[in-house]
């Protein structure tokens, strides 16, 4: 009998019930009345995958948006129907959906166990509410506190929390010198939350044409800068190291066992993915593809992809170089190799300056970023990735 191959599905909900002020992602708060509209046409491209999908066994399943948590349990039943008669589920699938604290219930999370769902993860931010205001979060400190306790009593047993660190803050705050105590915060959270098995943290990035960009520009909000930015991340390493949290990738550390698989598969740069909803990208057949951001258009086209385009070895080159880069694992070198690239000879001059300075480590086998290297990663993947027009390879 032929083995299946492997396929990881991530499935977008564009909707939420306020739009954050720093998020410039594919999602709408003011078209409620689409949501089950977009359902139907989410199963309907759920459906239209079945046939090219039989080698295939779903292993991981990520819901994202916008705030999956806020559709009714009707309508993520109906998309779960879809996926069961579409695809083959392997026999443990890892099956996340995104939840905001203020827009769970326990009738949803009954629901969402009894659908197979295996692992939460709760776009909490912060629990400071000065940092919530600033975010433009609709939750605060109390809410998150009731989803944490919530999650609990029904013994999930996989949840990440995200949090977002180097957030603006009133010019009076900075001017005043007041800080944000983020090793407190995540402290105060993990031990009243042991059930936490997983940390996502970014550094917050301004994106144009965002609220909290706007606010940027008219001086109603103060830029942190990079040393915050570091010195934040420095002591979310340290609270996260005591709480028994290992760091596998850039930003994300999780309890022994606990890593995301989901991510994982997408990080490997070797497993397919569909990305299914409004805006979605996937890589199914060695090509990449992204779905129409358009929703009238997501919502009469029976094709919904809006590009399509075959994957070139050289980006197949640069991706395992990045990809690699981002986890504690590091590159794998062998796989390199055999598409041709010996990175320790091709890129000899840059990996000496890099180990020289402690930001690279070298072994027979892998290159990978050092504590002090995750901080400048931007820089290192562009110093060891190859621009193909320029060099010879």
């Amino acid at each position: 009998m032929k083995k299946l191959r492997p396929l990881s599905l991530y499935i977008h909900i564009p909707f939420c019930q306020k739009k954050c002020d720093y998020c410039d992602f594919c999602s709408f708060d003011d078209i409620a009345s689409q949501i089950p509209a977009y359902i139907d046409a989410l199963c309907n491209e759920i459906k239209s995958y079945s046939d090219q999908c039989k080698p295939h066994t779903v292993q991981t399943i990520f819901f994202g948006g916008g705030t999956p948590s806020i559709i009714s349990v009707k309508h993520m039943k109906k998309i779960f129907v879809a996926l069961r008669s579409s695809f083959n589920f392997a026999s443990d699938p890892e099956i996340t959906i995104e939840c905001n604290p203020n827009s769970i219930t326990e009738e949803k999370l009954i629901s969402y166990k009894n659908l197979g769902v295996s692992r939460i993860s709760l776009g909490m931010q912060s629990c400071n509410e000065v940092v919530l205001k600033n975010l433009g979060r609709q939750h605060n400190s109390k809410d998150v506190a009731n989803a944490l306790a919530l999650l609990s009593k029904l013994d999930f047993k996989n949840i990440n929390i995200d949090l977002i660190y180097n957030v603006p803050v009133p010019k009076k705050m900075a001017n005043a010198g007041m800080v944000r105590d983020i090793e407190a915060e995540v402290n105060h959270i993990l031990l009243t939350a042991p059930h936490v098995t997983h940390v996502s943290a970014y550094s917050l990035i301004p994106e144009e044409g965002t609220p909290l960009k706007r606010k940027l520009d008219f001086e109603e909000l103060y830029e942190l800068g990079d040393d915050v930015a570091i010195d934040e991340e420095l002591e979310l390493q340290d609270v996260l190291k005591l709480h028994g949290f290992k760091r596998y990738e850039v930003s994300n550390w999780a309890r022994p066992g606990f890593e995301c698989k989901h991510n994982l598969a997408y990080w490997s740069g070797e497993m397919e993915y569909l990305g299914l909803g409004l805006s979605a990208s996937g890589l199914f057949k060695n090509e990449r593809y992204d779905n129409t951001d358009n929703m009238s258009m997501y919502l009469l086209n029976p094709d919904k992809v809006e590009k399509r385009e075959p994957r070139k070895s050289k980006e197949i080159i640069n991706e395992i170089i990045m990809l690699g880069l981002r986890t504690t694992k590091g590159v794998d070198l062998a796989r390199l190799e055999k598409l041709g690239i010996s990175l320790r000879k091709q890129k000899h001059r840059e990996i000496l300056h890099l180990t020289d300075h402690n930001l690279l480590k070298v072994s027979a086998k892998r290159i990978k970023a050092s504590d002090e290297g995750f901080f400048i990663l931007n820089m290192i993947i562009d110093r060891l990735t190859f621009d193909f027009i320029e060099e010879k390879i």
